[in-house]
C-alpha cells in the first residue's frame, strides 16, 4: 500500500506541475496575442488618420492616388490580422 501510495503522490505532484506549466504557458499566450491586438488596433487607427489626412482638400501630392492605395491595402491587411486574432483568441481563451 505504501508504494502505491506513493506512486499515486508522485503523480498528483506531476499532474501540480504539469497544471502551473499550462496555466504559465496560457497565461503567457494571452498577454502575447493581447500586444498583437493592440498593436494590430493602434495600426488601423494611424492608417485610418493618414487615409484622412490625405483625403483632404487641400493636399497637394502627386503620388496622392498611390498613397491611398498603400494605406488602403495596409489598413486591410491589419484588419485581416485582427480578424485572426479574434478567431485564434476565440479557440484559446472562451
Amino acid at each position: 500500500m505504501k508504494i502505491l501510495g506513493a506512486s499515486l503522490e508522485d503523480d498528483d505532484e506531476e499532474t501540480m506541475r504539469i497544471d502551473e506549466e499550462l496555466r504559465r504557458s496560457f497565461d503567457e499566450v494571452l498577454r502575447k496575442s493581447l500586444q498583437i491586438k493592440s498593436n494590430l488596433e493602434r495600426q488601423i487607427s494611424t492608417t485610418k488618420k493618414l487615409l484622412a489626412l490625405r483625403e483632404e482638400p487641400n493636399m497637394g501630392s502627386d503620388n496622392l492616388h498611390s498613397d491611398l492605395v498603400r494605406y488602403k491595402l495596409q489598413l486591410d491587411t491589419a484588419q485581416k490580422n485582427l480578424e485572426k486574432f479574434r478567431v485564434l483568441k476565440s479557440t484559446i481563451a472562451p
